[in-house]
């Protein structure tokens, strides 16, 4: 049996690895029942099968009966009174309940303490192993000296025995130790040094785990040239071992390198594969970090509401990881739930983040927190957030093994520093930022620095910075549109207008969506314009389409749309329209005539109509918009005036209205074949004054 699991291991195919762990169990649990049989069993054999057992349970991704099995072997271990055997014995527990070297939890503590004690002093390979693993233990939530004391008496043990296994092990042990970003540079040497004696040993494991922290640090410092290098010799090593624990390296690193470049889809597609792995395994690193990774892709789609649920079971669930805390803040800040999103930040910060723990999760918590500290203009915090911050300027933001790079460090120092109105250091971190993510290549964050960089120009608003602010916000948009980043888009979009004098809109419908689009791209109009020059805009979209698609769900929203566009889009072409932009339920129509379009934007309504007798269960109710624009003489002035008046007076229109500028009415009322309400005065997001608008009567 053990030559059959040595060629699985060797295997290209990793199920018959696990086969092979499966029926060594098996033969093993037969072994067992057999010597239960006899009079008087040999104990020491019960000893050896229960271990053979319970490592074979491991490897089989059983971990529940791993755990079980090697704990009846330590009480048997103890029971026996032979100090090696328990030894042994506490180590395979402690890597089974952890479920690896690298994720220990101090229900290993207690018995790794009893093994060190029935060791006695003398050194051994045995011993410095032990308080290895002691320390790896004690690392949740324990005084960094607390740890680094038995790491370091490991390393030093091990070196005077000169056992290169035990020696691997203390490097690992202290490499967990140093965690934080202050030490990422000796981090990065004991990992090299850990190799070396992994190499030496010629522990595969070990060799995989020295080049997967390597990745880790290296990854903290920015350099993902050589992470990308350490990815691909991790993942062969993974490969090579076929462990459960391992098989989920290739897909969480891809959906990370996609996610830090802001392909999204790609991402989540990765993502999905490492969801399998993580529910498979339920390996409680994997599924944090499964949700990390949903976080920020989500976010960067403009999506992290979805999420909310989840996000709010982990930070209740979790006190002691205070990064769901900081994560549910900002959710609800990104969300426009301010009262709540100061609620759990205040929670966040009872203690002035000294509580914080100083682990591969504490930069992106000050990440969260500084982005909480700016949108809630919290200047006290602020001040905090930047002193704790600072020593880390030249670092990226890693979360737990490279799951996960969210830029430079000096973007949340530029943040802090634009918070309490400190410009001159503010603009240094943003430059410093800039040069940072467009080395590294993270496109999302690189674009969030353009746009905060502008944010905190407007608000300085010296000679030059106008300029410079409106250089930056576009090629931000540019970014954020490329990258299908809605809810950036639409903040993007809404400081530029400001730039511009124009007071933005926060709403977030579909007509907002699209004329958001629009702006960023400003498509040329002229070929539908009408012979003096002049176009009329037609903005529509679904009544209350958000609570329709969390009613019917994906499959059936999808249905109902297609049909809801399929209807507009026959309207339009029949009137000589010229389809501008659509996204989801919303569209952008021009025509040449004012005319044609009052009376697509009749028929359009009409057919709904008719579509709704047939359709009762789930009617759709559209809401239309139309002004005439002058003639166009620039881009920038028509889409800044014309195109944001058409789509505040589609806002202001109900499910089954029609809403039409004063000008619009004047060039159309004379020919008498449409009737117009009497019209209402109403102020529009954005446009200064008030403005009479018209209903038609369809």
């Amino acid at each position: 049996m053990d030559k059959a699991i040595d060629y699985a291991r060797r295997a290209g195919d990793r199920a018959v690895a696990l086969l092979a762990y499966e029926e060594a169990a098996g033969q093993y649990e037969i072994a067992l029942q057999a010597l239960d049989l006899k009079d008087r069993p040999e104990e020491r054999q019960r000893f050896d099968l229960l271990m053979a057992l319970g490592q074979a349970y491991w490897r089989a991704d059983v971990p529940e009966k791993a755990t079980a099995t090697l704990e009846e072997a330590v009480q048997l271990a103890e029971a026996l009174g032979d100090p090696h055997l328990q030894g042994d014995a506490a180590i395979a527990y402690a890597w089974a309940v952890g479920r690896g070297p690298l994720a220990l939890t101090g229900a290993a503590v207690p018995v790794l303490e009893r093994a060190v004690q029935a060791l006695g002093a003398k050194d051994s390979a045995l011993r410095a192993r032990l308080l290895a693993y002691l320390s790896l233990g004690l690392a949740l939530g324990s005084p960094r000296e607390q740890r680094l004391v038995p790491a370091q008496q490991a390393k030093e043990m091990a070196e005077r025995v000169g056992d290169l296994d035990a020696r691997a092990a203390a490097l690992n042990a202290l490499h967990v130790a140093l965690e934080g970003p202050e030490w990422t540079e000796e981090r990065l040497a004991v990992a090299s040094e850990w190799l070396q004696a992994a190499d030496r040993s010629g522990d595969r494991v070990q060799i995989l785990f020295s080049h997967l922290n390597r990745l880790t640090d290296l990854a903290e410092l920015g350099d993902m040239e050589e992470v990308g290098r350490e990815i691909n010799i991790t993942c062969d090593l993974a490969d090579q071992t076929r462990e459960p624990f391992h098989s989920g390296f290739r897909p969480a690193w891809g959906s990370m390198l996609a996610a830090m470049e802001g392909r999204y889809e790609e991402a989540e597609h990765l993502l999905l594969q490492y969801v399998t792995i993580a529910q498979r395994t339920q390996h409680p690193n994997y599924l944090q970090s499964v949700t990390a990774q949903f976080y920020s892709i989500r976010r960067g789609q403009g999506r992290l509401g979805e999420l909310e649920q989840i996000i709010v079971q982990n930070a209740e669930q979790n006190p002691q990881m205070r990064s769901w805390q900081a994560a549910l803040a900002v959710m609800y800040l990104e969300t426009d739930r301010q009262d709540q999103a100061r609620e759990w930040f205040e929670r966040l910060a009872a203690n002035d983040f000294t509580d914080i723990p100083s682990d591969l999760l504490w930069m992106v918590t000050m990440l969260l927190s500084a982005d909480l500290a700016r949108g809630l203009r919290d200047q006290h915090r602020a001040a905090l957030l930047y002193e704790i911050l600072r020593p880390y300027a030249t670092r990226n933001i890693v979360v737990g093994t490279a799951v996960l790079c969210d830029g430079s460090a000096s973007y949340p120092l530029g943040l802090l520093a634009s918070t309490m109105g400190n410009w001159e250091e503010a603009e240094r971190h943003f430059e410093d930022a800039l040069a940072f993510d467009e080395k590294i290549g993270a496109w999302p964050w690189l674009a969030r620095t353009r746009y905060q960089y502008a944010w905190m120009l407007q608000e300085r608003d010296q000679p030059g910075d106008r300029g410079k602010a409106q250089g930056l916000v576009n090629q931000a948009l540019a970014t954020f549109e490329e990258l299908g980043m809605k809810k950036d888009v639409e903040r993007a979009l809404g400081l530029k207008l400001q730039l511009q004098g124009i007071e933005p809109t926060t709403d977030q419908s579909s007509i907002g969506a699209v004329a958001s689009a629009v702006y960023v791209d400003k498509p040329d109009l002229r070929p539908h314009a009408a012979p003096d020059g002049t176009v009329t805009i037609l903005f529509t979209d679904i009544e209350g389409s958000t609570a329709m698609t969390e009613r019917l769900g994906d499959q059936r929203w999808l249905e109902l749309l297609r049909a809801h566009n399929e209807i507009v889009r026959e309207q339009v072409q029949a009137h000589g329209g010229s389809e501008v932009k659509t996204i989801g339920d919303g569209f952008m129509v021009a025509f040449g005539s004012a005319r044609r379009a009052l009376q697509c934007a009749v028929d359009i309504q009409r057919a709904f109509a008719a579509h709704n007798e047939e359709h009762p269960e789930e009617p759709i109710r559209v809401r239309i918009g139309l002004h005439t624009g002058e003639a166009i003489k620039e881009a920038e002035d028509f889409y800044g005036r014309h195109v944001i008046l058409a789509s505040r007076i589609a806002d202001q229109a109900q499910g089954g209205e029609i809403l039409v500028s004063s000008l619009l009415k004047e060039l159309t009322e004379s020919a008498g074949d449409v009737r117009f309400g009497e019209g209402r005065q109403m102020e529009l997001k954005g446009l200064s004054g008030r403005h009479r608008v018209f209903e038609v009567a369809w």
